[in-house]
């Protein structure tokens, strides 16, 4: 970014007073814009490796030790294939705690039933989608305003 500046300070596209500007903002877009495309393709590989969609219910609670706040994470127990697993979901849970008996879908991979992954809450995925979006598309308003 700081070479894209450059140049167009050298050939007089952009003022002297907008370049430290241009190269804060530019910076930030192309943040913004690599951190949406790396959740994106982190989510799409993981969906590839764990493609085997299982439902586990809560078996149990485990309280954090290391806290005096009544922080839990949840043990799942799920079958794959007529066996039976556990798995702590990596989540912890300080308010809706879930209850035993409580269920939920995640996905495991088709080699190693042991290998979980836990797909954040779809609402949650397209907020942060959309915050990275707006927050790119703020950038480049600002950019283009830069060169009117």
């Amino acid at each position: 970014m700081l070479t894209l500046t450059t140049v167009l300070y050298h050939y007089h596209w952009i003022k002297s007073d907008n370049a430290i500007t241009f190269a804060i903002v530019g910076s930030f877009v192309c943040l913004m814009l690599v951190s949406l495309l790396l959740s994106i393709v982190r989510r799409a590989k993981a969906m590839r490796i764990h493609s085997v969609k299982v439902f586990g219910s809560v078996i149990d609670l485990k309280k954090n030790p290391n806290t005096r706040k009544e922080i839990y994470n949840a043990i799942y127990g799920y079958e794959v294939d007529g066996k039976s697993y556990n798995v702590m979901c990596p989540f912890v849970f300080e308010k809706n705690i879930p209850s035993i008996g409580d269920s939920l879908n995640f996905y495991v991979s088709p080699d190693d039933p042991m290998d979980v992954w836990f797909d954040q809450n779809k609402i949650i995925l397209i907020k942060d989608y959309i915050l990275h979006v707006v927050f790119a598309i703020v950038g480049i308003v600002i950019l283009v305003i830069m060169f009117l």
